[in-house]
């Protein structure tokens, strides 16, 4: 295994605390909108499973089995339902955490499908389909539409379709490197990882699809991971500015990023936050360092 990772739990006030096992790799989380569960990808070892925190109590279950790989969970809006990708239609293809890069994306190379489910894991439905290499998805603010990233035109680009998976897939971006969406609070726009002059930032483009459009910001080397807050006013990214990675909060109306740096953790990466102010986020480091509790 190249690297470890974790996923931690942020309040202001109740000071970081880690939510995964500290054995393994697990990361990139998504909380619930009142704060009270945390959903991530992981494992110690083998297929990564989607697990399941419970925020109060520090109880975590898995949501899906080890015998198929599964990623990138995501709350709907309401907090019903979960989407995130996984190869249970394609068997003896899947690939364990031990080849999995720090960047998040899976292994190059293996089909993915985008899936949706309750909030407990239960009624699994499948909403793409096919030989891709689906990824990344992300519910419209009414639950209808997920958007997803997508290397089935050949480039990783953005998609999108009807959550109940009756429709087939369009293209967003008219042209361009497009990865990781999410929905503006009142669906008009779609935030992503674009590039803008030689560099990973945060772009936008409209829902009905187009041209991307780079965010106004300056003196950030690697922006990404964008997660608009349910307030709809702020956006959430870890980027790098002077060589080292951290969360900041991005004013959709304009303005200048703003440092939110959790307590004895100056590197962190893929936040999201809830209602209640609760930030989860995920920190990688070297098997030779030790888990931070």
């Amino acid at each position: 295994m190249i690297f470890l990772a974790d996923v931690y739990a942020w309040h202001p006030t109740d000071g970081v605390r880690r939510l995964s096992a500290g054995n393994g790799v697990y990361y990139q989380a998504c909380v619930n909108p009142e704060g009270t569960y945390a959903v991530y990808s992981g494992a110690a070892e083998g297929a990564p499973r989607l697990w399941r925190t419970d925020l109060r109590s520090g109880v975590t279950v898995a949501l899906t089995p080890d015998a198929w790989s599964a990623f990138h969970p995501v709350y709907s809006w309401d907090g019903t339902r979960i989407a995130f990708c996984a190869d249970r239609d394609f068997p003896d293809e899947g690939a364990g955490v031990e080849r999995l890069a720090p960047n998040g994306m899976p292994p190059t190379g293996g089909p993915h499908s985008i899936y949706v489910a309750d909030k407990d894991g239960g009624e699994i439905a499948r909403v793409t389909s096919e030989r891709h290499q689906d990824q990344r998805p992300a519910f419209s603010p009414d639950g209808s539409r997920i958007a997803f990233a997508s290397l089935r035109s050949g480039t990783l680009s953005l998609w999108e379709t009807a959550s109940n998976g009756r429709e087939t897939p369009r293209p967003l971006l008219d042209g361009g490197m497009g990865y990781r969406p999410w929905y503006g609070r009142d669906g008009r726009w779609i935030y992503f990882i674009g590039e803008h002059e030689g560099r990973h930032h945060i772009c936008k483009v409209p829902s009905r699809g187009g041209q991307a459009i780079p965010l106004s910001y300056e003196g950030f080397e690697e922006s990404h991971g964008p997660f608009v807050d349910h307030s709809g006013g702020t956006l959430l990214m870890h980027a790098k500015r002077g060589g080292a990675q951290g969360i900041w909060e991005l004013p959709l109306s304009g303005g200048v990023p703003r440092a939110l740096s959790p307590p004895g953790f100056p590197r962190a990466a893929h936040p999201t936050r809830a209602l209640n102010r609760t930030i989860v986020f995920d920190v990688p480091r070297t098997a030779k360092q030790g888990a931070e509790s």
